[in-house]
Order: structure tokens, then C-alpha cells, then sequence
């Protein structure tokens, strides 16, 4: 039954996951093969050799029974690796960083677990790299279009310096950390490396998204700018900071009348 339904039991990008246990099969169940467990003298199995007929069936079912629970513990981790990307889709990059750098582990572990050569698993980890592209590129619109609003807050004193008022840290430093925090967000798919099937696919990420970047720079350039309409706000009031107050009493200070005149004025 297995046999006649393998093609749909048998994800295709596990074909070669399963070559090992594949070849054994196929070798068990080539009546004409060397080393075909119940061959007679002429390398086949008839009807007239039951002793062999039952080694043949033995050895096929054996082989069989390998193939299927391989292929079974393979699409049980392969689930797992499928569940943990999903989740990996409805976690935010931004705020859970260190959560999906631990689910990644995970899918790492899981593939490595199935103890295969490089090229034996390659293209398992290229279908899995390309639903990690999925999840990584939804988490990466969702960063873009809610980046203002998951930002880490940053600090920042308005105070009176210099004979002005200004932001502490300046304006300059705001924006530095501010963009900072916008690099980090794009520099992750071009760092990231899936599981080394194709590495390469994630570097374009922010291409096929620029539209979004281009969003998110105006967004930024927004904000500071209300940051300076605020601060203009109060530029007036430090108008008296720039009032040689020395210099306009020896000037216009004559006499005892003029300081009482000034201190009426202030009541």
C-alpha cells in the first residue's frame, strides 16, 4: 500500500533525506538484483521456492517498514520546523528579537537532528529557508509600518544651555539613535541565513519592500520635525538669556528714581 501511494507519502523535498532507506527498498524489491535476500542459483524467486518466496517478502516488508518510519520521523520534524516559522510570522522582530533568534535554534537543531550529509539535505533546507522568507518578510513589513510606534523609547530633557533652549541629548544624538534603530530593522534580512539552504533569497527583502523604507524615512523626518516645532515653542523664553542686563543699568540707570521706577514696573 505504501509503495503504490509513495509519491504522495513522500514530500518531494525529502526525496533525498530518504536515498539511504529508497536504494534498500528498491534493492529489496528487485527479485533480479545482487544480493536480493531468497534468490535460487539463477538470482530469481518462483512460486516453486517457498523458503525463498518468504525471504523475498520478508526482506521487502523489512525494507518497507524502514522507509515508512523513516519517512515518518522526518515529516514529524519537519512539522515541527513548520509550526516554529508560523510562530516565527506572528513574532515581532522588533520588540522579541532574542525569542526569534531562539526559535531559529530550534529549526536549526530539528534539521541537524536528522543527521544527513550536506547535499542530503539541501534541498529540505532550501523549502524551509523559503517559509522563513515568508515569516521574515511579514515580520519585516509589520516592523516598517509600526516602527514609530515599537521604537524603544528614548529620553531626552528639555533645558536651557548656552543662553537657548535645546534638547538633552541634542537633536543630532536623537536622530543618530533614532536612524540607528531603523538600520537594525533593514540590516536584519541581509545578515540573516535561514538554515543555509539559500541564504542568498533574504538579502531582498528591503528591495521588494523600498516603497515601505521610503515611508518610513518620511515618518521619521516627521517626527522630528514636530520635535522642532515643540522646541521652537519656547525659543522666547530665552530671549532674556541674551539681554546684556549690566550694560542697559549703566546706560539708562541715572539716578535713585529710575531704580524705583523698574521695581514698579516688575510688581
Amino acid at each position: 500500500n505504501f509503495f503504490n501511494n509513495m509519491s504522495s507519502q513522500i514530500q518531494e523535498c525529502h526525496y533525498s533525506l530518504l536515498i539511504r532507506q529508497s536504494r534498500a527498498f528498491e534493492k529489496a524489491a528487485d527479485a533480479t538484483s545482487k544480493g536480493a535476500s531468497g534468490f535460487g542459483k539463477e538470482n530469481t524467486v518462483t512460486w516453486d521456492n517457498p523458503v525463498a518466496l518468504e525471504e523475498y517478502v520478508e526482506g521487502v516488508r523489512a525494507a518497507s517498514d524502514e522507509l515508512v518510519r523513516e519517512n515518518r520521523r522526518i515529516r514529524k520534524l519537519h512539522e515541527t520546523c513548520v509550526d516554529t516559522i508560523v510562530s516565527m510570522m506572528n513574532t515581532d522582530l522588533l520588540k522579541n528579537r532574542d525569542q526569534w533568534k531562539d526559535k531559529l535554534d530550534i529549526c536549526k537543531k530539528t534539521v541537524d537532528s536528522v543527521n544527513r550529509t550536506p547535499q542530503e539535505s539541501a534541498a529540505w533546507r532550501v523549502h524551509l529557508d523559503y517559509q522563513l522568507y515568508k515569516a521574515l518578510e511579514t515580520q519585516y513589513k509589520n516592523g516598517m509600518r509600526n516602527l514609530n510606534e515599537n521604537f524603544n523609547i528614548i529620553d531626552a530633557d528639555l533645558i536651557y544651555r548656552e543662553k537657548t533652549v535645546m534638547f538633552d541629548p541634542p537633536m543630532e544624538k536623537l536622530k543618530e539613535r533614532y536612524y540607528k534603530e531603523i538600520s537594525i530593522l533593514i540590516e536584519t534580512p541581509v545578515k540573516f541565513r535561514g538554515l543555509g539552504g539559500k541564504p542568498s533569497i533574504f538579502k531582498d527583502i528591503p528591495n521588494r519592500n523600498s516603497e515601505a523604507l521610503i515611508a518610513v524615512y518620511a515618518k521619521a523626518e516627521e517626527v522630528f520635525g514636530r520635535l522642532q516645532n515643540m522646541l521652537n515653542t519656547f525659543i522666547p523664553w530665552s530671549a532674556i538669556g541674551h539681554f546684556d542686563l549690566e550694560t542697559y543699568i549703566e546706560e539708562n540707570f541715572k539716578d535713585v528714581s529710575d531704580w524705583a521706577n523698574n521695581f514698579n514696573n516688575l510688581r
